[in-house]
C-alpha cells in the first residue's frame, strides 16, 4: 500500500464531517442515560421517540464501521513501521 494514500485517507477520515457528527452523538449520550436506584442500579437509555432510537442505532453502527476501518489502517503506523513512516506523514500533513 502507498503510504501517502493511507495518510491522506486517515487525515480526510478524521476531519470528515459525518465522523465528527457521529462522535458528538456518541459523546452526548450521557444526557439520555439514567441510573435506577435500588439494588440493581441498572442503567437505562431514555429516548422519547422510536425514530430517535433507530437513528441512534444507525449512527452508532456507522461510527463503529469508521473506527474499525481506521483501526485497520493504524497498523501501518505502529511498531517497527512508525519511525520509517513518520517523516512521510509529517511531510504530507505540512502540504
Amino acid at each position: 500500500m502507498n503510504i501517502y494514500l493511507i495518510m491522506e485517507f486517515i487525515l480526510c477520515f478524521i476531519q470528515n464531517q459525518p465522523f465528527q457528527e457521529y462522535l458528538e452523538v456518541y459523546l452526548g449520550l450521557g444526557q439520555y442515560i439514567s441510573t435506577e436506584t435500588g439494588t440493581n442500579k441498572a442503567r437505562k437509555l431514555n429516548l422519547p421517540m422510536e425514530a430517535q432510537c433507530r437513528r441512534l442505532h444507525c449512527t452508532l453502527r456507522d461510527l463503529s464501521s469508521l473506527l474499525q476501518a481506521l483501526g485497520r489502517l493504524v497498523e501501518h503506523f505502529i511498531a517497527e513501521n512508525f519511525h520509517d513512516r513518520m517523516a512521510d506523514a509529517v511531510m504530507l500533513v505540512e502540504k
